[in-house]
């Protein structure tokens, strides 16, 4: 379902429902299948709100860690848990200039994921610039990074890139915009 275009920004909402097959430790050779609900949403920058941005900042800092210490950092120590806050997360995945917009995913009415994509004219033609991707660690192998990257695909777009070097974003890149 969609809802109407507004001023403010374009927000659609796309409700999935999902089937997710479980093992039970105690009897792995049994299948149980779990119904979960996964709600997509996807806003224009000008639909971005502040609680979005610090909901999306605290996934973000909750799930990355300090795995190199460069000179400038030196209050963080290897394994902490790096700090975003909504203005540096505006500064830095939202950049001015660009047409940006932001996709999430709740499951079961938890924050599950999310993706910024950031889009600018290059020689005639649209490119898309992933500039995050998250998922929570308990909602991955779910497809949901890939499927976070289709809704926030658009038909317009010619040239696709990702800000990350992990494999599994890599691949749900891959997936998401080879068709």
């Amino acid at each position: 379902m969609a809802s109407p275009n507004t001023k403010q920004g374009r927000v659609t909402f796309h409700h999935d429902v999902q089937f997710e097959r479980q093992t039970t430790p105690k009897d792995y050779r049994k299948d149980y299948r779990i119904m979960t609900t996964d709600i997509f949403e996807e806003f224009a920058a000008e639909a971005i709100t502040d609680e979005m941005l610090v909901e999306a900042a605290g996934l973000f800092s909750y799930l990355s860690l300090v795995i190199f210490r460069p000179p400038s950092l030196t209050n963080a120590e290897l394994g902490d848990h790096v700090k975003m806050s909504m203005s540096r997360l505006r500064a830095l995945y939202l950049p001015a200039g660009a047409r940006c917009s932001y996709v999430r995913v709740h499951v079961d009415g938890v924050l599950a994921g999310n993706a910024f994509a950031c889009r600018w004219d290059y020689q005639d033609r649209q490119v898309c610039w992933i500039t995050q991707l998250v998922v929570h660690h308990s909602y991955r192998g779910r497809r949901l990074a890939t499927r976070l990257l289709e809704k926030a695909r658009d038909v317009n777009d010619e040239i696709f890139g990702i800000m990350s070097s992990h494999p599994a974003a890599c691949i749900a890149a891959c997936k998401a915009f080879s068709g």
